[in-house]
Parts: structure tokens; sequence; C-alpha cells
């Protein structure tokens, strides 16, 4: 292919004086400059060992992937090691790469890194859905899918908890759900009675909604937590069931105080907030990986 030099887009990497980052520095948007500073491209995302180029500065209109050991620097700018002429001639089109090579990772192995890198660590600590708009948007349906997991996982625990933590359990909610008490308080507060199957189904879907609205929060803005996707997951299922389950409910008075229940309420809980956190994780990492036409 020809070699097109566009204009020169800053100082040549022996001459820039900003400081040395890293490629755990890079951000969207940033400009790509060769090692002659020649602006080579601008940063739509990474994409596991690779930066994903926009098809808005590339010259003939493609998105182009270069290699993060390309990087010598990391300020304002991103610096490569090459120069343009180099980058150019090395670079790759996506739509013409192998799947064992743009964004290869050699951690993954497991099943939900094969169907979308759900746990795979990001770099940049960004991810394609890095949009607040689309994010949300993903953030919601992934949200409703983490909650019918949580659901799940919460009714097969509680299937084997013993007679008397199961006991104590009911008589300290009064028979019934958080959400379902959460629900049955807010229609109180709003001058309405709801009768016990109007609460069931409003409690079921209150529980839906916080799910929902949480990882359409969680997934505007899960890109700015630059650590392994795992951990963001789990950080985020613990930290909603802090915020909700042992803080919020008991502090409006929708449940008793943490100590009237047993042990495992309270593990039990835990345990289906980590796993709504990392399908939440899971289902936008697979959105990373299988939608990554999100052009900037």
């Amino acid at each position: 292919m020809s070699h097109q030099n566009p204009n020169q887009g800053g100082a040549p990497l022996a001459a820039s004086k900003g400081p040395v980052g890293s490629p755990a520095d890079i951000r969207e948007h940033m400009e790509v400059l060769a090692s002659d500073g020649t602006k080579v491209g601008r940063v739509d995302h990474v994409q596991g060992d690779h930066i994903r180029l926009t098809k808005n500065d590339s010259p003939d209109g493609q998105h182009h992937l270069i290699p993060i050991s390309w990087v010598a620097k990391v300020h304002d700018h991103i610096h490569l090691n090459r120069n343009h002429r180099e980058v150019q001639a090395g670079w790759q089109t996506e739509g013409t790469v192998s799947a064992g090579s743009a964004g290869a990772d050699p951690r993954r192995g497991m099943p939900w890194d094969r169907a979308g890198s759900a746990f795979s660590s990001n770099r940049a600590g960004q991810t394609s859905t890095g949009g607040a708009g689309l994010g949300a948007l993903a953030g919601a349906v992934a949200g409703a899918v983490a909650t019918t997991a949580m659901s799940a996982v919460t009714g097969a625990i509680y299937a084997q908890e013993g007679r008397l933590d199961r006991w104590r359990e009911d008589w300290a909610r009064g028979g019934r759900f958080e959400h379902e008490a959460a629900a049955s308080k807010a229609a109180e507060f709003l001058g309405y009675d709801l009768t016990r199957e109007q609460e069931k189904a409003a409690g079921t879907a209150l529980h839906y909604g916080v799910g929902v609205g949480s990882a359409a929060i969680y997934g505007a803005f899960r890109h700015h937590i630059p650590v392994p996707s795992a951990i963001r997951g789990l950080g985020f299922g613990a930290a909603l069931w802090l915020l909700l389950d042992e803080g919020a409910m008991p502090a409006l008075g929708v449940t008793p105080g943490p100590k009237a229940f047993p042990r495992a309420t309270h593990a039990r809980g835990l345990a289906g907030h980590l796993v709504y956190g990392l399908v939440t994780e899971g289902v936008l990492a697979a959105v990373d990986r299988w939608l990554p036409g999100r052009s900037r």
C-alpha cells in the first residue's frame, strides 16, 4: 500500500519532553504519533494487546490495529517506537486480522473468557462500551440478566439452609422478602394499601428495577475503573450489597437491623450480589468483544 504522510502531529519521540507514562495511561481519543512526530491516528479503544484506531483519522477510512508493544511513551499523546512508514506498513486492518492475533490474551482459557473476554484485564482501564449512553443501555440489559441469575442463586442457597436459620429470617422479615417490604412501604408513603398479591408483583418489579438501574449506572461508568474485569464486577456486587442490603434497607426501616438476621442470611445476600456483579460485568465484557464497532 502507499504510505501517506499526514500533517506533522507533534514533536518526534527524541524531542518529546513530557512525562513518561505506560500503556495503562492510554485513553480514548488520544492522538497517536509515530517516532518521527507524524500523527498516524487517534485511539478508539484498547482491544487486548492492541490499540484500535478510529477510522475517521485513518487515511483509508478503516479501523487499524497496532500492537501495544509499539508504545514507547504516553503523556498527552501516545508516542510509538516506529516511524509513520513502519507503522502503516505493519498495522493490521480490521476485518483482515486472524482470530488469534489482535486482542489475543494468553490469560484466557475459562469458558466465560472464550465467550467474550468477560474476565480479562483491560490495560487502559476502559472498554469499548465506554460511551456513557450506550454503556448504560448495555448495562440495563446486563442488569436484567444478572438479577435473574442472582435470584436463582439465592433461591437455591435458601432452600439448602437449616430450618432454624430460615425460621429466624422469616420471623425477622415478617414472612415477606425485603423488596416486597420496600414496595409496600413506598405504597404506604404514597397513600396506597396493597393487597398481598399486589405487594408481590410490586416487589418483583422493584427488585428488577433496582437491578437494571444499578447496572445501567455501572455500565455507563465502569470504563473509568482501571482494574481487571472480574475484580471490577465483584467489587460492584459487593458494594451494592453493602449499600442496599446492609445499609439503606435497615436505615429506611424496611428491614430490621443486621443483628436480627442469622449469618447465613448475610452470607447468602453477599453471594447473590457477587454473582450479580460478575454476570453484569460478564455481559458487558461480551458486548465489548462482539460489538466492537462503536466508532468514535
